[in-house]
């Protein structure tokens, strides 16, 4: 056995053999996928609400996909090929234990997270819920196949470089923004702000609150890049500003890195503060300042000198009433250095503050001004999701759900119904209740270990284990680590030409404008990154690369999502991804190097006793359960919605929709709520048809409407817009019949109570209560929205900006009314059909 075992040393260590010398198929596939999400995790646009619409589903499939064929490739070499059946004994068989710990947290985490989506069947958009609660499965699938493969220190760096080229070519998109197309586009809103909206995908008439905050957002200077909001560009660029700046504290990068490699660094650099500079994201830039500070003190001379002075000061007050003259003088001399340190200090601070917020000020004075009212918005935003948690708290309210319950507990005096609570960890709270958050929250603590390592070593000066130790510890060559660097930035470039030639068959599409000129770029760093940054980094180790910078990001990115949202989207996972992924390596090589310098239990443990302690249904266990996710998600997400954009195609072909297409979406999508709409206008289509023909008020098609209707609200009963949708269905054949009025009064009263700051949503009620003869509730309905309207001090809820529904045939059934009367109240110009605004409307109803 010990030939056997010399014999296979001389050919995984000299690298000389075939099998490991090259990737396999399967892994290079592995590769050249991540390569493609990353791209479009950054490049497509996303949000949390295209998330919940299941725009983020052909990433959520390649993630699951990555992760099936790292697992199908691990056992095939493990199990089939005979080096790989030696290798699997020779490993260190603690590692699978080590992780058990970590890989049942999250297990748990998800286990939870499922529960919590089947919670929503009965309550909310159960579509939402699933499509969200794939993107945790994604995230986590990131997790485990990037803490597998970045181990190998090419692969580590050509992750690591394609994030920063990315965030480069994010932030030159934000500066075209700013510069070019903003400009641009504020010059043609006033122009011609219909043809804006209708390129933009927004269809609400002029002087709505939709079309007021679009102009807003356009009059807005900050950019956004390929994102949905500011906010979500500043999180992207935080982590990977705080990896470049880590950088500059290696010495190796002083003494090794070429002139050329430190100016294109500082170019980088430069250009990613900027660009965070003008997305006036204050959390953003707080986000760098703390990780920056987290990273000084992290340095073994800057915390060395802390702990001295500090302890100097204790030293000197203890001196002072125990120890000899001579030793008193000593510690009065050591208790000065510490005050000056710290003194010195704490000045530094005030003065870096102040300078910060001169220039702020002289910049924009509403970066000062309006930061006290962004912090009371988000408080609103906090204490309204405590109020949700407080009546969920185990299961949440399931993913995808939080603007519906969002309108019902928000106060009524406050503007936006937002997506998320704008903090990840309450986030993560309402949606899968308490549980969800304290198993995400255990996260860190399998972080202290690396950290605690780094600051005590040190990140500068650090002595590397050398590259060639991390290839015999990983038993891959490096010809094998060349060529899958490879296949990643091939992926990479397909993954861009999927974003703008795919018809948006993976996202909505950017503008490529802005990339055209960054591109080349890119190309040209590629280049200089393996032809000169390579060769100078060629001994460093994993452990090094992992700890440099991912800690001091991770802290940044969280302290950003403290106060802003969407961290459980394509573009904000991936980062995190990565750097949940580069800590856990750096975890997982000091336990190695921990147990190297104490014991050699591996040369002394037999094979057999290896071979029975390494269990092989774990590694099958884990095929199969990666390949049944695949095809879970096939039959529950990909299949449906590939079904519903069909129908969707050939609706749009045909011009409208009738029974046999509404038939067909519900049995695509039985969780869509769309399919069962689709079907109750069908059929309230066919109501009005025979109402014509039957001016007596006999509808055969009465009962299939309001079936059809009832599986709707079942749909999404949360959901205020539901209860308001039955209940204009009912006020459009009010006219021929009197108990459509009484239902259409009974819908939109339960709407004002899941949306009771719609001044809109109030001024309907109030209509339905004047022709159903009913005073005294139009009285108390028209109250509430003039309390509101006359209180509330943002412009795009007033009740001048409000539209309701009142089609032209459907009017009181009182005949001492004129008609001329109730008409004169309507305003509908550059309204849709049936659509009138609720100001002269509530003005009437006052009247009467």
């Amino acid at each position: 056995m010990k030939s056997e075992r010399g014999v296979f040393q001389k050919r995984s260590v000299g690298g000389s053999h075939h099998a490991y010398q090259k990737t396999s198929v399967l892994m290079l596939g592995v590769y050249f996928f991540l390569g493609i999400l990353f791209v479009l995790g950054q490049l497509v646009p996303g949000g949390t609400q295209q998330v919940a619409n299941g725009e983020s589903l052909p990433q959520v499939l390649l993630w699951l996909l990555v992760g099936a064929l790292f697992a199908t490739d691990h056992v095939l070499n493990r199990y089939v090929s005979v080096q790989g059946r030696l290798l699997a004994m020779r490993e260190d068989t603690s590692r699978p234990r080590r992780q058990l710990g970590f890989v049942l947290l999250l297990a748990g985490l998800l286990f939870w997270i499922v529960f919590a989506t089947r919670n929503v069947l009965g309550q909310g958009n159960l579509r939402f819920a699933v499509n969200g609660c794939w993107q945790w499965f994604a995230w986590v699938m990131a997790i485990i196949v990037l803490s597998r493969i970045m181990v190998q220190p090419r692969i580590h760096r050509g992750v690591q470089w394609l994030m920063i080229a990315l965030a480069w070519l994010v932030a030159i998109h934000g500066f075209y923004q700013v510069f070019v197309s903003l400009p641009a586009d504020r010059e043609r809103f006033r122009a011609n702000p219909e043809a804006v909206l209708r390129e933009a995908g927004i269809d609400a008439p002029v002087g709505s609150a939709t079309y007021m905050l679009f102009e807003q957002r356009l009059q807005d200077d900050a950019p956004t890049g390929p994102f949905a909001l500011t906010n979500s560009l500043a999180g992207f660029l935080v982590p990977w500003i705080l990896v470049l700046i880590a950088q500059f504290f290696r010495k190796d990068f002083w003494a090794h890195q070429r002139s050329l490699a430190r100016f294109v660094g500082f170019a980088v650099l430069a250009c990613l503060c900027a660009c965070l500079i003008f997305t006036k994201s204050r959390t953003g830039w707080i986000a760098v300042g703390a990780g920056t500070f987290a990273m000084i003190l992290s340095q073994p001379q800057v915390f060395r000198s802390m702990r001295q002075s500090w302890q100097g000061l204790w030293l000197g007050d203890l001196a002072e009433g125990h120890l000899e003259s001579d030793t008193k003088s000593s510690g009065r001399l050591v208790r000065r250095n510490a005050i000056g340190f710290a003194m010195s200090l704490t000045i530094a601070l005030i003065m870096s503050i102040a300078i910060i917020l001169v220039g702020l000020y002289w910049w924009d004075p509403k970066l000062l001004s309006e930061a006290s009212r962004s912090l009371a918005f988000r408080s609103e935003y906090w204490r309204t999701t405590l109020r949700i948690v407080a009546d969920h708290p185990w299961l949440g309210i399931g993913p995808g759900n939080f603007q519906a319950y969002y309108a019902m507990y928000k106060p009524v005096l406050e503007s936006e119904t937002i997506a998320d609570p704008h903090n990840f960890l309450l986030e993560t709270l309402v949606t899968a209740g308490f549980p969800a958050l304290i198993l995400l929250m255990t996260f860190p603590f399998s972080f202290m270990r690396p950290i605690h390592a780094t600051e005590k070593s040190g990140l500068v000066g650090e002595r590397s284990m050398g590259f060639q130790a991390s290839v015999q510890e990983n038993h891959v060559g490096p010809r094998a680590l060349r060529s899958a660097a490879y296949a990643l930035f091939v992926g990479a470039f397909v993954g861009a030409l999927a974003v703008w030639l795919g018809s948006g068959a993976v996202g909505p599409i950017p503008d490529y404008v802005p990339y055209l000129f960054a591109i080349p770029l890119v190309i040209a760093a590629a280049i200089f990154q393996f032809l000169i940054v390579e060769r100078s980094q060629g001994t460093s180790d994993v452990k090094t690369l992992s700890a440099v910078g991912f800690g001091p990001a991770l802290l940044g990115i969280g302290v950003h999502l403290m106060a802003s949202g969407g961290w459980m989207t394509s573009g904000i996972c991936n980062s995190i991804a990565v750097l949940v992924a580069g800590l856990l390596i750096a975890c997982r090589h000091s336990n190695s190097e921990e147990q190297r310098s104490s014991s050699h239990r591996s040369d002394m443990v037999s094979t057999e006793s290896m071979a029975r302690r390494i269990p092989p249904v774990f590694s099958f266990g884990t095929l199969v359960m990666a390949w049944l996710l695949v095809v879970v998600f096939y039959l529950t997400a990909w299949l449906p919605r590939q079904r519903t954009q069909q129908i969707e195609a050939e609706v749009e072909k045909r011009g409208g929709i009738d029974e046999s297409l509404a038939i067909a979406m519900l049995n695509a999508d039985r969780w869509n709520p769309t399919g069962f709409r689709w079907l109750a206008d069908v059929r309230l289509t066919q109501v009005k048809r025979e109402l014509t023909l039957n001016p007596n008020g006999v509808a055969p098609s009465f009962d299939r409407f309001r079936e059809s209707a009832q599986a709707y609200l079942a749909a999404d009963r949360i959901n205020w817009e539901t209860w308001a949708q039955l209940g204009h269905w009912e006020l459009s054949i009010s006219s021929a019949s009197r108990e459509s009025l009484t239902r259409a009064l009974k819908y939109y009263r339960e709407a004002t109570q899941r949306a009771p700051g719609d001044v809109g949503l109030l001024t309907q009620a109030a209509l339905a209560a004047w022709m159903a003869a009913d005073r005294s509730v139009m009285k108390e309905f028209l109250s509430r929205a003039e309390a509101i309207d006359t209180q509330i001090t943002h412009r795009d809820r007033k009740l001048d900006k409000a539209i309701i529904f009142w089609p032209a045939d459907v009017g009181p059934p009182s005949t001492s009314i004129m008609p001329s009367v109730w008409q004169a109240a309507r305003d509908s110009v550059n309204l849709p059909l049936g659509w009138v605004r609720a100001e002269p409307v509530y003005r009437f109803l006052r009247s009467q």
